[in-house]
């Protein structure tokens, strides 16, 4: 596999490519690509409307121990203003020549009954699994899909002692990537976190900074208090998601803290009865893999109270190779009156699936784990209602393995029953 991705890195860029979109706040769609040349760019929306890009950037990357400086292609972002929820465009993104038409649909209108449908996954790479996994979800008819962090695996933390060959840990590896993910993120929005491999620190002292390629990729939600990439919140449809970064500083009145705080206070359950929040590094998790590190446990402890407080449904994450499912949980136990984590971190990476080593006896709060790449789906009906399943590699079809229906017995408290149902309202 390293041999195929070192092909696709070598490839010459001949017109934009590497194309993705992000929803950009209320009426804005970002439209993102790399090329070799450097232009002003264009996108042109509906055979009609020509967007500018922003000018064009780069930038280097050297990580401990490589013998090279990595120059990016150049970067473009355009951003699309005054589209109308829930619409459907075509697109063409122009530089010194174009690319094919495409087509999007902006995320839609606000509204407790405006049934979404939201594709999760996490700690995806570029593994022939990777590759199936977006290929899944291109047959899924996805509003948006999020990635919940470690998305490329340039991993170019440190070259020098990369446990996967030095091929793998190459920033060329961020470029392959976009290639791939192509298919789906020029079609459908991809709202991205950072997880540990985005950290990437350059450690001469005339950069030292962190997610230097995350940061310069990729595009989010906007607003004077978001943190760019690094955490987000917007609404669709019925279902409001807030989004944090694991290694951002969570402690009290941090920044990121209190960007959350009055995020949440903000929500309108009325209007979106559904509440998500999205990070990397799982809360609870009963693999062997992955405990007790600071950004789980101590984040844990010091933003959980905010979940409880504002009746946060579902927490979703990665970080941990494997699918797991707990039961409405609080405080490292079954609480009927908790959420629901789910740990989506199966996304096909090239460090492979955990090993099958559960903690046993399974936890009380764990409803339901396995061992295999996947994807999941999250369909919210209507204010009340909503069907999680997970989408589990098959050979040459996505086999859904765990499938329940989120009810809500009120608007702040959330229960899982397992599908199939005969669905009623209630």
């Amino acid at each position: 596999m390293l041999a195929a991705v070192a092909g696709v890195v070598a490839a010459a860029m001949t017109a934009p490519e590497q194309i993705h979109l992000a929803y950009g706040g209320a009426g804005t769609m970002w439209v993102s690509w790399l090329d070799q040349d450097k232009y002003n760019g264009t996108v042109l929306v509906d055979s009609a409307t020509r967007a500018a890009a922003q000018p064009a950037t780069t930038y280097d990357f050297q990580a401990k121990g490589m013998p090279y400086v990595y120059t990016s292609p150049f970067i473009y972002h355009a951003q699309l203003q005054g589209l109308a929820c829930g619409t459907k465009h075509t697109y063409q993104v122009c530089g010194v020549t174009c690319r094919e038409e495409m087509s999007f649909q902006v995320p839609k209108c606000v509204g407790p009954d405006v049934a979404t449908a939201i594709g999760f996954v996490g700690d995806l790479g570029q593994t022939v699994d990777s590759n199936n996994t977006i290929q899944h979800m291109l047959k899924g008819g996805y509003d948006f899909s999020v990635l919940v962090g470690d998305l490329s695996y340039a991993d170019a933390q440190n070259y020098a002692v990369c446990t996967h060959g030095t091929l793998a840990c190459i920033p060329e590896r961020w470029d392959s990537w976009g290639r791939m993910i192509e298919d789906l993120a020029a079609h459908v929005p991809l709202q991205a976190l950072p997880g540990n491999h985005e950290t990437e620190s350059d450690p001469r002292p005339v950069v030292g900074a962190e997610y230097v390629a995350y940061t310069s990729r990729m595009k989010s939600v906007a607003s004077p208090a978001a943190g760019g990439p690094l955490y987000w919140s917007f609404a669709s449809g019925n279902v409001h998601i807030i989004a944090l970064n694991s290694y951002s500083d969570f402690s009290a009145g941090s920044p990121m803290t209190s960007f959350f705080e009055s995020e949440l206070a903000k929500v309108d359950r009325t209007v979106t009865p559904w509440l998500v929040v999205a990070l990397h590094a799982p809360w609870y998790n009963s693999n062997k893999h992955h405990q007790h590190e600071p950004e789980e446990d101590d984040m844990r402890t010091t933003l959980e109270p905010l979940l409880m407080k504002y009746s946060v449904d579902v927490l979703y994450a990665g970080h941990v190779h494997a699918y797991e499912r707990t039961h409405n949980v609080y405080n490292n136990n079954a609480n009927a009156s908790g959420y629901i984590e789910i740990n989506i971190g199966d996304g096909g990476n090239r460090e492979v699936l955990e090993e099958d080593c559960w903690i046993d006896p399974q936890p009380g709060w764990s409803a339901y784990r396995k061992r295999a790449f996947g994807h999941g789906r999250l369909e919210t009906v209507n204010g009340t209602h909503a069907k999680w399943s997970w989408h589990q590699q098959g050979t040459a079809q996505k086999v859904i393995s765990d499938s329940v229906w989120l009810i809500k017995s009120t608007l702040s408290t959330v229960g899982a029953v397992p599908s199939p149902l005969p669905f009623e309202f209630i």
